[in-house]
């Protein structure tokens, strides 16, 4: 409702206030990773709620409270914060990606396994090759690549390209949740989604 998505919005106001109030007076505040943990719950449902009002993906309103706090904008968490809940990012990453695969049922796979493999493979030889070309061609541009001869440019090209493969499953499955979608797409996607993932780790050693 409005009103709740009112009182949202002002529950996270009032804690940037205290915040920059606190900041002005000369007061130290010693936040860390618990509080900004809890900031960011507090500040991901209320953008979520914002999200979902403007009929966009929650994940959006998480993505932008995810960035509007970091220390990159506002700072709510420094960059010692973030590395603290490396911990948790994991952690997260870990339950996602094993819900991913519970979700790709033997019934399922016996259903997509033929197109979710050809889709993967052509996505493989379509995006990995044309990728480490532009990475090749544009490596003069990129500082961190400065001095490097042609065959480690080749290599890290590759590694640019592979890296381009990837795929989130965390997104799908947000996506797949919210918009309660069933049927043969939604599988395919998913099912694409995990296998490009898996076949992610191989080609990455490769390169």
């Amino acid at each position: 409702s409005r009103t709740g998505l009112a009182q949202a919005v002002a529950v996270v106001a009032l804690i940037l206030a205290a915040l920059w109030g606190l900041d002005a007076a000369g007061l130290t505040v010693q936040r860390g990773p618990v509080f900004g943990l809890g900031f960011l719950v507090i500040a991901g449902a209320m953008a979520g709620r914002v999200a979902s009002f403007c009929r966009l993906p929650r994940l959006t309103g998480y993505l932008v409270a995810g960035l509007v706090a970091g220390p990159q904008s506002l700072e709510v968490l420094s960059k010692s914060d973030v590395k603290a809940l490396s911990l948790v990012n994991a952690l997260a990453l870990a339950l996602i990606a094993l819900q991913a695969g519970a979700t790709l049922t033997q019934p399922t796979l016996q259903r997509t396994w033929r197109s979710v493999l050809a889709s993967s493979m052509v996505q493989a030889v379509v995006v990995v090759a044309p990728m480490s070309v532009v990475f090749f061609l544009v490596a003069d541009e990129m500082p961190f690549l400065a001095g490097y001869e042609t065959a480690a440019l080749a290599a890290a090209a590759l590694v640019g390209g592979v890296l381009a493969l990837t795929r989130s499953p965390a997104v799908t499955l947000a996506i797949l949740g919210e918009t309660g979608a069933r049927g043969p797409l939604a599988e395919h996607a998913l099912g694409v989604v995990v296998v490009l993932d898996v076949l992610v780790l191989p080609l990455f050693a490769v390169a």
